[in-house]
């Protein structure tokens, strides 16, 4: 289920609570695994209680203490855990407002997210008392480019397509932003982004 039909079924039943996840790209079960959050929101502060299954010991339930949520991350990336379903604690709310604020947290990404390429959106974790956008372009990466893979002029964090990026070359620049960043400005930055795989290698 995407997060975004999620947080739009949330708002027509006037429940308040997901109105900033409703223009987060991906699912639902994905925004559990990851924390994924904006604008002060997360998901993991309105999970209470999960499905799951555990390859080899079969089904159980946990709740959202059970899955230590922190920034970007749960136990469902170190466990090994299949999530199967997911229960959201909402809030009753006025359906004008919840849609009101949707759409101002839209108009706010749409203004400063180069939301008109393709892109796996936010690369970077925020570091602490920072934000990885304003360290890329601190250490003069904004528009850095490897092949079709580019660091996003209008917002830093986001690495776009400018046509026909392959994943070597997104990687490639990944690595060149976190190279250079450490460098020049001492620090260390985390992917938000989990890769899965790798291009194949060409054909000789």
């Amino acid at each position: 289920v995407p997060l975004s039909r999620l947080a739009e079924t949330a708002a027509a039943a006037s429940l308040a609570g997901l109105e900033f996840a409703s223009g987060i790209p991906g699912s639902v079960g994905g925004a559990v695994f990851m924390n994924a959050g904006a604008y002060g929101g997360e998901i993991g502060q309105l999970v209470t209680e999960v499905s799951l299954y555990r390859p080899g010991a079969g089904f159980c339930r946990r709740t959202r203490e059970e899955l230590d949520f922190a920034y970007r991350r749960s136990r469902l990336q170190e466990s090994g855990e299949i999530l199967l379903d997911a229960q959201f604690l909402l809030v009753p709310g006025e359906k004008a407002k919840i849609r009101a604020e949707m759409a101002e947290l839209n108009k706010r990404r749409k203004d400063k997210q180069p939301l008109e390429f393709p892109s796996a959106g936010s690369v970077f974790k925020r570091p602490p008392g920072e934000y990885a956008a304003r360290l890329i372009e601190k250490a003069g990466l904004k528009g850095a480019r490897i092949g079709d893979a580019q660091v996003a002029e209008k917002h830093a964090g986001f690495i776009i397509n400018r046509g026909q990026a392959t994943a070597r070359e997104v990687l490639a620049l990944i690595d060149r932003v976190k190279e250079e960043v450490h460098q020049k400005l001492g620090v260390i930055l985390e992917t938000e982004v989990r890769v899965v795989g790798e291009d194949e290698e060409e054909d000789e």
